[in-house]
């Protein structure tokens, strides 16, 4: 199954409660791989210097992430 995602749009990881620090994840650029494969950039929402980089499919796998509601 395809996830659609969009800059702008928060996650969190699964089983991290919301007070954690490190609780909301945002996408701040989607592009495709050389392997041919979406990734997603995201920005850590409290310090917006800290940046990881996860497979658009991990994103959609409930048991890794869980989207936080606008």
């Amino acid at each position: 199954m395809k996830t659609t995602i969009s800059i702008g749009q928060a996650y969190r990881p699964t089983g991290i409660s919301a007070t954690s620090r490190s609780a909301s994840w945002v996408i701040a650029n989607v592009y495709t791989g050389v392997d041919g494969r979406q990734y997603a950039k995201l920005v850590n929402a409290v310090d917006g210097t800290d940046f990881k980089t996860i497979g658009v499919d991990a994103l959609g796998d409930s048991r890794l992430f869980t989207p936080i509601a606008a």
